[in-house]
């Protein structure tokens, strides 16, 4: 598979899933043996819907304007990485961190496993 198709695949999960919280988009983007690492680690496609959209109510809670936003892009093999800029109003308090009310910027880095067109797996740090 191209780096080209790769790259339009990641863009894809990011834009869809993350930024317009789109988890139906899930049933052709990822395979059926497909396993998600991190928080709210699951290899079950209806769990990881209810997952993600209850990941992202919990940033909307926090942030207004929240936006994902892919940075960087490397692929080695099959593997994707990705830097991913989330951008956002600080509206609420988080824990003990009082909210700010000023725009931030959260880094992360997820790490893609693509072949056949398909996400196999995905391990995220945030």
């Amino acid at each position: 598979m191209s780096k080209w198709k790769q790259k339009s695949i990641v863009r894809r999960f990011v834009n869809e899933v993350y930024n317009k919280g789109n988890v139906e988009v899930l049933d052709e983007l990822v395979d059926a043996g497909f396993m998600f690492h991190g928080a709210n680690q699951t290899d079950d496609l209806k769990e990881l819907k209810l997952a993600l959209l209850h990941v992202r109510d919990y940033w909307d809670a926090i942030f207004d304007n929240l936006h994902f936003a892919v940075d960087e892009i490397f692929i080695d093999g099959d593997r994707v990485v990705v830097r991913i800029l989330k951008t956002g109003v600080f509206k609420n308090d988080i824990g003990r961190t009082a909210s700010t009310g000023k725009k931030c910027v959260i880094p992360s880095t997820e790490v893609f496993l693509i072949a056949g067109n398909k996400v196999q797996e995905v391990w995220t740090n945030a």
